[in-house]
């Protein structure tokens, strides 16, 4: 079964964010384009920090994967 596509030019949404809410990178200040490509849409890492969420854009989720999977519990592995 196929799932219709959703958002802004045929974009899926970034889970938990509403189509056309801004999402900035918390480490390079980068936006996240509206009418990007799925993947890049998709691309985004959501993280939750003492209550807070930040947002990563894909070239800085690469930049830090180490720092990311450190942060998962033991069950994870």
């Amino acid at each position: 079964m196929q799932l219709p596509a959703r958002g802004v030019g045929n974009c899926p949404s970034v889970v938990g964010v509403a189509d056309n809410e801004l999402v900035t990178c918390s480490i390079c200040g980068r936006r996240r384009d509206l009418v990007a490509a799925p993947a890049e849409a998709l691309a985004w890492v959501s993280e939750r920090e003492r209550g807070a969420q930040r947002w990563l854009c894909p070239t800085c989720a690469r930049a830090h994967v180490r720092d990311i999977e450190g942060k998962l519990p033991a069950e994870y592995w």
